[in-house]
């Protein structure tokens, strides 16, 4: 198996919600920079709160690590 890694952008409360509930890794980006890397400690339908503040939800991105794993056995090469 060979784990392929993805970005996920987190968009909804649902989505913010299943970070927080479980401790999940994000990276919040704030003006095409990683500002924040950690954990959500909290959010409303306007602010995220992180260890050290929060940030405006319509001023940042907040993205978070997916692996998937691919069988590293498919050949697909033709004779």
């Amino acid at each position: 198996m060979v784990k392929i890694k993805v970005w996920r952008i987190i968009l909804s409360s649902d989505q913010l919600a299943y970070c927080l509930d479980s401790k999940s890794i994000v990276e919040i980006l704030y003006e095409d920079h990683i500002d924040y890397v950690g954990e959500i400690l909290g959010f409303t339908d306007y602010r995220i709160e992180v260890e050290g503040g929060s940030y405006l939800r319509s001023n940042c991105k907040v993205r978070m690590e997916v692996q998937l794993a691919k069988s590293a056995s498919l050949d697909l090469t033709y004779e």
